[in-house]
């Protein structure tokens, strides 16, 4: 079952809700949510590219949020489980500019991609001034 286009709903698919035993409560949650966010960016994008489509504002902040939950799971992560996504997000890059998508990394993004390690020292010292 494929779709011929990608199609936007108004309509809110997912209602969370933290109840005993429920997966958001697993330790393992943010291991799932960072490798799961990564795969499935991948699929957007390799199914994009395959149809040529053009970039498009509402698709490119799509991948871009996939991306960044990616990282803030990460963040919770120790640094050894992580280390790989800074590679995955370089590749991802890349593929994304040889499809013709060149909005979807900011500057965040890109210094993940650059050094992961950095970008979480950054971001702690953010959320340190920040309070």
């Amino acid at each position: 079952l494929h779709s011929k286009r990608p199609i936007r709903i108004s309509e809110s698919l997912y209602f969370y809700r933290h109840r005993e035993g429920s997966a958001m409560k697993n330790s393992n949650y943010h291991t799932k949510n960072m490798e799961d966010c990564l795969y499935v960016s991948k699929k957007l994008l390799t199914y994009s590219c395959s149809l040529n489509h053009t970039e498009e504002m509402w698709f490119t902040y799509r991948l871009r949020l996939l991306l960044k939950s990616c990282i803030q799971s990460a963040e919770s992560l120790p640094f050894d489980d992580v280390k790989y996504l800074q590679s995955e997000l370089r590749d991802f890059s890349v593929k994304a500019k040889q499809c013709g998508y060149s909005r979807i990394f900011d500057k965040t993004l890109y210094l993940a991609a650059y050094n992961i390690k950095l970008y979480f020292i950054i971001l702690r010292i953010y959320k340190g001034l920040r309070g």
